[in-house]
Formats: C-alpha cells, structure tokens, sequence
C-alpha cells in the first residue's frame, strides 16, 4: 500500500530536518520491515536516504553506504518515473560524495534541476517537488565551488538561472545570490574583499530582513562565504568575528557538501589563526575539524582526504607535509586549495628564510589563482611580493565550458 509508504516517507523527512534521530531511525527500519511483508514501493529509496543523514552524524560511514546502494539499486526499478529524479538528487546529497569526487555530480544534478524545475512549472506542487528541485540547485552551486572549478560567465549565468528560477522562493535564492557576490569578490569586481555587498547581494540588509531559524540558516551560509573570502585574503579580523559565529553551529548537515564547505575553512582558518595568535579555543576548534575529516577520509571521501591533508600540514607545518597536501589536491584538480596550500607553503617557507623556495611556491600559488579565476587575489599577490610583477596575467580569460574530468 503506497499510503502507508507515502506517510512512513513524509514522516522520515520531518524527523530527519528536525535532529530527531531516534525517529528517524525507527522509521526507516519499520519501512525495512514493512517492505519484506508487502513488497517495494516507490517512496521507499527516499524513506532510507532520510536515514543517512543521521547515520552520517553518529559515524556509522559503512552502514549509511550499504544503505544509499541499497536505495540506489531499489530506485532503478522506477527510471523513467518522476520519483526516480528525486531519488537521484537525494543520492547526490546525502552519500554519493562520501565515495566519489565532488565534481561527478555536477552534470547528473544540473539535469535533475532542469527537469524537476520543469516538472514544477506544469503541475500542483506536491511530495516536496520544488524543495528537491531547489535542492538540487543549491547543491550543485556547493559542489561547483567546492570543486575549485573556474570562477567564470559559466557559474554566473547558472547562478543567475537559479535565482531566477527560485523567484517563488525566496528564501532559497539566498545561496545563489550569495554565491554570485562571493564570485564578484574573487574576480576583483567588488569594492569589498570579505564582506559580502555588491551587484549581487547585501548580506546586512538581507540578514536584517529575516528572522528566527530562517536568519540563523542565512547567517551560516553567508558566514562560511565570508571565511572562504577571509582565509584566501588573510583578512585575521574578519577571520576571528566569522570563527565565534560559526563555532556555535553544531558538526553535522543533511548537504555534505556543505559541512565539507564549512568545517573545512573553519579547519583551516582556527589552525592558520589559532597558532598565529595562541589560542587555544580556535586550535581547539580547529582540531575537531580535522577529526572529522579524518574520519570521512577513511569512509573513502577523496575530497576530504585533500582536504584532511592540508589541514594536516597546517596544523603541523613543514615542507614535506605541504607537497603531501599539494600533490593531493592536484590529484582532483582542486585548483582553488592547491593554490592555497602552495601559498601557505610559501609563507611558512619565508619565515624559516628559505626565501629562493619560498618564491616558487608562492609564484606556483600565483599561477593556480589566475587558473581558478581568483584575479582579486592575483592582484594582491603582486602588491605583497615585487618578484611576481613580471609574471604574466590574463585578467580577461574565460573558460565557458567545463573541464575535462
């Protein structure tokens, strides 16, 4: 009976959202058990993948992998129905990035946007239709910065189809018009380095303009923005202000995309920061990332080893740990934190006075950021160190089209 799996489904995503994991857990076996009685319904694979957020919370990777391959496989018996998409959006949201790289799913959620976006234009909304196709808008924008992939008119013009798109929604649209002002920033074509106001957003008067949970959600979201900005900026006071209001929100989030986002700048900014300036607190902080990474790593997460590794050389700096970070990044072509580690290798490098080495980290670092697109930063790069004046830069070059994967 497809009513009772619509209702078991229905509640799975109310608990899920809610924290409520003792009930969610407790549904998604009686729909276990219920489904060896009565035989498979098509509300089931979500019913489970609601599962997984909080399998992922208390650690239990292998457990929550079984499961999405379970709901994955169950979900192909329905291709061809309109299920099946949101099924495959909720795959690309909750496990599929604990053992593929980020950037594979891009073009899988791309398509699914269009055509649930679509699909919400012809009929009467129901089951959750618009926030799944929404969901896959935001976690594609999530994954397209997470996967260091060029800052161009590419990400803008998807950007701007999003926002468009989300008018209904406006709440939703938050992440895209933030977006698009963390792109202006890092392209120079922003007046601000680390705030977020401009063409394409005013965090404040948004912020000012909410209320309750919905502003509490914004302010993380335009916080872990900020940081990024921060961190590649070295902007310390910024840094300190966004570490205290993020250190607040708990180490867990239904979009692994987005914890990977978060938890890894708050990593790498209380570790940089924190030995910097002695704290304890931001050290702290900072260490708890780095477990988590840890952990998902070993899950088979090949965006968080890169990312466990870079945390790792700079929570314990030297050279060798560095390339270590580096040569991983590489490996998935995550050009921005590549570019990152090899400037942070630099400046440690520079302090020991090894200067001559030093110079070619920071000018490899120089040469990732134009690649990435980050030309703010470029230009900064030059104003610091007088040896780069001489490189060459191609502040106009686009990249319209994806790389090769």
């Amino acid at each position: 009976d497809d009513s009772i799996f619509e209702l078991l489904y229905l509640l799975s995503i109310f608990c899920s959202f809610s924290g409520n994991e003792s009930l969610t857990t407790l549904i998604a076996q009686k729909a276990v058990n219920y489904t060896m009685v009565h035989g498979v319904s098509k509300f089931f694979p979500r019913t489970l993948l609601f599962w997984i957020p909080t399998l992922l919370k208390q650690g239990s990777f292998n457990i929550a992998r079984k499961y999405g391959d379970l709901a994955s496989n169950i979900s192909e018996r329905f291709r061809g129905q309109h299920v099946y998409v949101e099924d495959q959006v909720c795959l690309q949201i909750f496990i599929f990035p604990l053992f593929r790289p980020l950037r594979e799913g891009l073009d899988p959620l791309y398509e699914h946007q269009k055509e649930l976006m679509k699909y919400c234009d012809k009929v009467v909304m129901k089951y959750g239709d618009n926030e799944t196709g929404v969901a896959a808008a935001m976690t594609y924008s999530i994954y397209y910065i997470a996967s260091g992939l060029p800052l161009n008119s590419l990400l803008n013009k998807r950007l701007c189809l999003f926002e468009e798109k989300c008018k209904k929604f406006p709440s939703h649209s938050i992440t895209f018009h933030c977006y698009r002002q963390f792109l202006l920033n890092l392209q120079g074509k922003s007046r601000h380095k680390t705030v977020l106001e401009g063409e394409a957003f005013d965090e404040e008067k948004m912020l000012n303009s909410l209320e309750g949970n919905a502003k509490k959600m914004a302010l993380r979201d335009t916080s872990v923005c900020r940081l990024q900005l921060a961190f590649i900026f070295w902007d310390k006071a910024c840094i300190e202000k966004l570490l205290d209001i993020l250190a607040v929100y708990p180490q867990n989030d239904i979009i692994f995309a987005r914890l990977f986002l978060r938890l890894g700048f708050v990593g790498l900014a209380a570790l940089a920061l924190g030995k910097e300036m002695k704290n304890k607190t931001y050290l702290k902080l900072g260490y708890a990332s780095m477990d988590y990474f840890k952990k998902v790593q070993k899950a088979g997460s090949l965006d968080a080893r890169a990312m466990y590794m870079f945390l790792k050389a700079v929570a314990t700096p030297g050279k060798q740990a560095y390339d270590k970070a580096i040569s991983e990044c590489s490996a998935l072509k995550l050009v921005h934190l590549e570019a990152m580690a090899s400037e942070r290798c630099g400046i440690f490098l520079e302090k020991k006075g090894s200067q001559e080495l030093a110079n070619h980290y920071i000018t490899k670092a120089f040469c990732l950021y134009r690649d990435w697109g980050a030309i703010a930063k470029v230009n900064q790069l030059k104003e610091q160190y007088g040896f780069l004046q001489n490189e060459q830069i191609q502040p106009d070059i686009d990249r319209n089209s994806m790389p090769k994967r």
